[in-house]
């Protein structure tokens, strides 16, 4: 099965190029970070075409990426949902499904949350409404960002030991090569940094399509609890994990990935009136081995609780309470009581 390659032109007079490959209902594919048409298809065609037997797929590279023309000026959320609008209406699209992973999911929601009477179904792999730089720590984005300005080729191989952790040899040198040729270094930063800044939390709500939620358990580039988050917010998502901790996957999970997909799609197993949703798939787990009186303390620190009210309110000595928190953050791996609160309600112990 071969992927048909066209132009479309915007209203600035910029083109961005997509394909099409299959046929029946369209799924429309928002690009991640950055993309190339002809690169992604040759090493994922044998994964996607089991999926273009049953959709017609749409796959596009953004404007300053991958085939489409490379002079841009606006890298902000918005900029990327127009041209996404301006490609789906010069494709005459009524009802179709959205399929995003990593960056596009801010774009992806957004023109869900807008059009809400486009949008059939929804499906978020690896991706997030607002994100503080790679794995939640802006100075490390800040540095990438400034080694991708510096030296592109040492940063994209860089960025493998993010996004691919235990990949082979051959895997990190085809993905960096991708990197490169996706897009120039001045426009990888600028995605990158626009990607850092975007925040499409009070959308959320909004997005009344049927919604699929995947993320990688381990997941180094964008945390799970970024998917958490997501499927927590859309009304009646489903939520599924994966056992990896990478973010692009192996081919092997990234069939996984697409069975649960189609699943989702043709309503198999799980149809929508018996729908698991993400609070009923997400069991409470405490994978720390966290003590009772632990998961307690614990419990108050997420509702803002300082170490004085705790110990009031559990009627035991500060030192106690210090004792406990100190117990608490080395055994969950935590460093501030932020990331002890986002733990609880990842983990589902409030």
């Amino acid at each position: 099965m071969e992927q048909d390659i066209r132009f479309c032109a915007l209203g600035d007079g910029a083109k961005i190029a997509y394909s099409t490959t299959g046929h029946g209902p369209s799924l429309v594919f928002v690009p991640r970070w950055v993309s190339h048409l002809e690169l992604n298809w040759q090493s994922r065609r044998g994964l996607l075409t089991p999926v273009a037997e049953h959709f017609r797929l749409v796959r596009y590279d953004k404007r300053g990426t991958g085939l489409s023309d490379r002079p841009l000026e606006d890298f902000s959320i918005d900029g990327q949902l127009r041209d996404l609008t301006a490609l789906i209406e010069e494709l005459g699209l009524g009802r179709f499904s959205l399929y995003a992973s990593s960056g596009g999911g801010p774009i992806a929601v957004s023109y869900a949350a807008l059009h809400p009477e486009r949008v059939e179904n929804l499906v978020l792999y690896g991706s997030f409404a607002q994100l503080d730089g790679v794995t939640g720590r802006r100075q490390t984005s800040e540095a990438l960002v400034s080694l991708m300005r510096a030296e592109w080729g040492l940063a994209s191989t860089a960025l493998t030991d993010v996004f691919m952790p235990g990949a082979s040899s051959e895997e990190r040198e085809d993905f960096a090569l991708t990197q490169r040729l996706s897009a120039e270094s001045e426009i990888a930063a600028r995605f990158w940094e626009a990607f850092v800044l975007a925040d499409v939390r009070a959308l959320l709500p909004r997005v009344q399509a049927r919604t699929l939620v995947v993320h990688s358990k381990g997941d180094r580039a964008i945390p799970l609890q970024c998917g958490w988050e997501l499927a927590t917010a859309i009304r009646g998502a489903q939520f599924v994990t994966l056992e990896s901790d990478r973010h692009i996957l192996s081919p092997e999970l990234e069939r996984q990935l697409w069975t649960a997909v189609l699943d989702f799609l043709s309503e198999k197993g799980e149809g929508s009136r018996d729908r698991i949703t993400a609070h009923e798939r997400m069991r409470p787990a405490n994978p720390a081995g966290l003590s009772d009186r632990e998961v307690e303390v614990l419990r108050l620190i997420a509702e803002g609780k300082t170490n004085q009210q705790i110990a009031d309110q559990l009627v035991i000595s500060l030192n106690t309470v210090a004792h406990h928190v100190s117990n608490i953050f080395a055994k969950a791996g935590l460093g501030n009581r932020a990331q002890a609160a986002s733990y609880a309600h990842l983990h589902h112990l409030m």
